[in-house]
């Protein structure tokens, strides 16, 4: 499988670096399998660290090798357990289960309003269920 981690450097060999803010996913180093999604990340950096470059790292990794020796963690669609996921690592107070993978929809634009309502406790999982059944 080839995955794509977008940046203002070209990151030849990954290393896990404490992050700077709180990210969906805890820390980790971020990939995609969607290469214009880091594109778009790349800019994104650039802009952050007032930097003159963006970059996309090209990755090959052996899906089945990963499954196989590491703990991992799949999130097939963004629902109410990956919510709950993101939003304790957003907030920095995650403390179960470590893994060396996560898998998932990071948050893009509308997610990030979704969980910004949900941080604030003006949408609830209830409320979102009540609102997916009617």
């Amino acid at each position: 499988m080839i995955v794509y981690h977008g940046s203002d450097v070209i990151v030849e060999k990954p290393v896990l670096l404490a992050p700077k803010r709180t990210l969906d996913f805890g820390a980790g180093f971020y990939t995609t399998t969607n290469k214009k999604q880091a594109v778009g990340f790349a800019h994104k950096v650039m802009l952050r660290n007032d930097s003159q470059t963006r970059a996309v790292s090209v990755y090959e990794v052996d899906f089945y090798k990963i499954e196989n020796s590491l703990e991992v963690l799949k999130f097939d669609a963004p629902d109410a357990g990956w919510l709950d996921f993101v939003f304790a690592n957003r907030q920095g107070i995650y403390k179960r289960k470590q893994y060396d993978v996560v898998i998932g929809a990071v948050a893009d634009d509308t997610i990030y309003r979704v969980i910004s309502l949900y941080e604030a406790g003006i949408l609830t999982l209830d409320s979102r269920q009540t609102h997916n059944e009617g």
